[in-house]
């Protein structure tokens, strides 16, 4: 006892063709993004670098119009003298990166952004009216006054 096994005999037409060639793509593209994505994870190292490199600027050229603005706002001396200082340190910090931007590596980036972020603070504090020295009053009259006693001897 036999079977005949036979299976349906199907004539090959557009849609048949079409089917197999959807298969194909999809399969290709499975291989593609199997290969791909260990390499652009790889790759992402490189990126944060370069995303660091555009936020330090970032900031650097925030503070950099902050400092702008304070030192031609500012009325007290004090504020004045600080801003001054700050906008110093701040051309010697963009002479540095124009030379050594390429050089730098991530925890260097990392602290820069950091250092930057602080300067900025100090100029929103003289954008604010308040100076980072304060004034000390001296309490001079103990001192004066044992002066004007007559010594001893």
């Amino acid at each position: 006892m036999k079977k005949d096994l036979q299976t349906v005999k199907r004539r090959f037409d557009w849609v048949t063709a079409s089917g197999m060639v959807l298969f194909g793509v999809i399969v290709i593209l499975e291989i593609i993004v199997a290969v791909s994505v260990p390499l652009l994870v790889r790759q992402e190292g490189l990126f944060a670098e370069d995303i660091l490199k555009a936020q330090l600027k970032a900031d650097f050229d925030m503070m950099r119009e902050h400092i702008f603005y304070v030192s031609n706002q500012a009325s007290d001396d004090d504020i004045k003298s600080e801003i001054s200082l700050l906008s110093a340190n701040a051309n010697n910090l963009a002479d540095y990166l124009r030379e050594q931007a390429d050089m730098l590596e991530t925890p260097e980036l990392l602290e820069l952004i950091d250092r930057v972020k602080r300067m900025d603070a100090i100029v929103e504090q003289g954008f604010q009216g308040k100076s980072m020295t304060g004034k000390i009053q001296l309490d001079t009259s103990k001192f004066i006054t044992g002066l004007a006693k007559p010594s001893m001897e």
